[in-house]
């Protein structure tokens, strides 16, 4: 059977997204070849790659858990900075020093943090996504020396990748960037990248999420010359391993 779709697959963790096409071909006819564009460009858009909000959720996906945190870095009134630069300042600092805390302890830093100014009157603060969940707290507040307050959340309680990416990259999508072509976010460099697969593959190619997995998203667009097939998804969560207690002693509940 003639490979005629293309299969791309991206891989975030437990996130992945996929997108199977009818591309158009050099030997197609100009009104088939129009037909397949319009799928092709529909089947993109639905996938959306080039979107800033799209990339972010991807790298939250694939680097951190529904256990990790969600910290929102304020200033208290005799410590707010004059600037977004000087704040910017401030937040690198804070991280530099945790960075050198947990190499210490043969740990590493993971991170995605942005800046912002625009709301909550004008007042600069920081969203901070934290790798490595919330044990790290005490030793940011004591770093922390321009705010006697965290706010503390679970990456879990913004409902997903996509909505905690819609809320941190909020203000640059509402009023644009200060500068084109700026990133929306910050992040450290040894966050793990998203993977991609491209394939072709032949005409009942199709889309299918694995058993256990939760539909997220789908969508498809047919004519009688191409389709594309939208689907998102998230895979089951690993289960945990089970360990036998030491001979001779009972295994203690466990409560959180």
């Amino acid at each position: 059977m003639a490979k005629i779709k293309r299969l791309k697959m991206i891989y975030a963790g437990r996130l992945t997204l996929g997108l199977v096409y009818i591309p158009p071909r050099p030997r197609d006819k100009e009104h088939i070849r129009q037909a397949r564009q319009r799928t092709s460009s529909a089947g993109r858009k639905a996938l959306n790659l080039k979107a800033s909000c799209r990339r972010l959720e991807l790298l939250l996906a694939a680097n951190f858990e529904k256990g990790d945190a969600v910290i929102t870095l304020t200033y208290d009134q005799q410590n707010l900075p004059p600037n977004k630069k000087e704040a910017v300042k401030r937040v690198k600092k804070l991280l530099a020093r945790l960075r050198q805390s947990k190499k210490a302890q043969g740990q590493t830093l993971r991170y995605i943090y942005v800046t912002e100014g625009a709301h909550s009157g004008g007042r600069l603060h920081h969203h901070l996504v934290l790798g490595g969940g919330q044990q790290d707290l005490q030793l940011l507040q004591s770093l922390w020396p321009y705010g006697s307050h965290l706010h503390v959340e679970s990456l879990e309680t913004y409902g997903g990748y996509e909505p905690l990416a819609m809320y941190l990259t909020k203000e640059p999508r509402e009023q644009g960037r200060p500068k084109p072509g700026e990133r929306m976010w910050s992040a450290s460099r040894n966050l793990t990248k998203p993977r991609e697969t491209n394939q072709w593959m032949d005409e009942a190619a199709t889309l299918t999420p694995p058993p256990g997995a939760i539909v997220l998203d789908s969508s498809s667009k047919r004519n009688e010359f191409g389709e594309f097939l939208y689907l998102k998804y998230l895979t089951q969560e690993p289960k945990p391993r089970k360990t036998r207690p030491p001979k001779g002693k009972k295994a203690k509940p466990f409560y959180f």
